[in-house]
């Protein structure tokens, strides 16, 4: 199946954000709008296999981006058919870890960070690095980290790669990084065009945009599901791979005792963990015990809504982060669920947030709520 541009690339305004006003969206890769995990694990098998055609058996260390781009790093990095490295940059706070430092400049949490506690002795069982993105622009950000990899390790010798669902970069631009011996992979190109101007014909209407108030107590506990790694400080990805299968495994069993699985299920993953939610998905999917599955997950980034048909999101809840309550996140195009699983590894225990998002799945009539934790 070859997706059109038009299926991968919708336009959405960033809320007051004047550095990149515009945003692409990508509506199959389970970040900002439902989709079947089915659909969005043949996209990232697509680019997987795009990636192993052009580096055959290297041994990749894959850096997802945080935040939207975990899914699609993880999957990578558990679809190469030889066995890889994976790492996802982070923006939370890890007592335990060292880091390197870089910024995204038009981001509108523009802090990056690199845990480096494993990071050299990783770099010295691979022979590449590949950096994924759901879309790059300019490279300029994935850039400057090369440069800062190369002058932190200046005894390893690096190469890289950049490989996303979408590439707008300009044709100078993708021969300038050629020559330095950076290719880029992509399924799909986007000319920036009048982005801007196209996003004028939309209105914007603040009632679409939700804040509700809390109310009472969280009724749903967390279930723990122990001895899971942390992707951040970087991990073989057949060991990842079965950790998340072991993640699955949990979860099912757990739903297959305690729910009616009939309906329509919601499975949510929460800011930079999106990979193990997206699989267990998948599983649920496969088992065909529920009508219909869709997964995507929360989100730093402001957006905003559109009533219009053909502009991608037309609800947003804001909401208190389950890693940090002082943190304002977002979900949009929450519709009504017979079920919903929200899955996290916020070692904070989330409680504010859990309640913010409850208050925004009843708000929604989704009643029958359960939450998982993936913990250390």
């Amino acid at each position: 199946m070859n997706h059109h541009s038009s299926e991968l690339i919708k336009l959405a305004k960033r809320d007051n954000n004047t550095k990149r006003p515009y945003l692409l969206v990508n509506p199959l890769q389970g970040k900002h709008i439902p989709v079947s995990p089915a659909v969005s694990m043949e996209l990232f098998q697509k680019l997987c296999h795009k990636a192993h055609e052009r580096y055959g058996n290297e041994r990749i260390l894959f850096i997802g981006f945080a935040e939207t781009a975990t899914a699609i790093g993880s999957a990578l990095a558990v679809m190469y058919p030889f066995d890889s490295f994976y790492i996802q940059t982070t923006r939370e706070h890890y007592p335990e870890a060292e880091y390197l430092y870089f910024t995204e400049s038009h981001s509108h949490a523009t802090e990056q960070k690199l845990i480096i506690n494993n990071l050299k002795e990783i770099i010295g069982m691979t022979d590449r690095i590949l950096f994924v993105e759901d879309e790059v622009t300019t490279g300029n950000t994935i850039e400057s980290i090369m440069k800062l990899l190369n002058n932190t390790y200046s005894e390893m010798s690096m190469r890289f790669g950049i490989v996303s669902i979408i590439n707008g970069m300009s044709d100078i631009r993708l021969k300038e990084l050629a020559l330095n011996g950076i290719d880029c992979i992509y399924l799909c190109k986007a000319h920036v065009s009048d982005y801007e101007a196209r996003l004028k014909e939309y209105s914007y209407p603040s009632s679409l945009r939700k804040f509700l108030q809390a109310a009472g107590q969280y009724p749903v506990s967390s279930i723990k599901i122990g001895q899971m790694k942390n992707p951040r400080f970087g991990l073989r990805s057949s060991t990842y791979l079965n950790m998340c299968r072991k993640f699955t495994k949990k979860i099912l069993a757990d739903c297959k005792q305690n729910y009616n699985n009939s309906g329509n299920l919601l499975v949510l993953g929460t800011e930079e963990f999106m990979f193990p939610g997206l699989l267990a998905a998948e599983a649920f999917e496969r088992e065909g015990i529920f009508d219909s599955v869709r997964f995507h997950a929360t989100t730093r980034s402001p957006i905003l809504p559109s009533g219009e048909a053909d502009y991608p999101l037309h609800s947003r809840y804001q909401l208190s982060s389950l890693y940090d309550r002082e943190r304002v996140t977002f979900l949009y195009n929450l519709k009504s669920y017979d079920t919903v699983i929200i899955l996290h590894d916020s070692h904070a225990g989330g409680h504010e947030g859990l309640l913010s998002l409850y208050t925004a799945l009843q708000y929604n009539r989704c009643n029958d709520i359960r939450v998982y934790e993936w913990s250390e």
